[in-house]
């Protein structure tokens, strides 16, 4: 799974120093574009990262999605059965 267009509030280090950002923008706009290809060349999915909450909760669901057909979802087979 590929994370994109991180915001820049998300970065610590874009508030430290907004020039060096800006100065590498090509750079990291080329990274992307990478990534990109990358992922579409492999079927990866690619998740928005504008928002952490909805970044984390789309991450989870393709994380679930790409294991389910190996283990169970039970919830009592991977916890054991609930305290009487």
């Amino acid at each position: 799974m590929i994370c994109v267009n991180v915001s820049a509030s998300e970065l610590d280090w874009y508030h430290n120093d907004k020039r060096s950002y800006l100065q590498h923008f090509d750079d990291i706009w080329h990274l992307q574009l990478l990534l990109l290809s990358e992922a579409s060349k492999f079927g990866t999915p690619v998740v928005e990262c504008s928002d952490r909450a909805a970044t984390v909760q789309e991450a989870a669901r393709f994380t679930i999605k790409a294991i389910t057909p190996e283990h169970s979802l039970d919830v009592h087979a991977v916890f054991g059965p609930p305290e009487q």
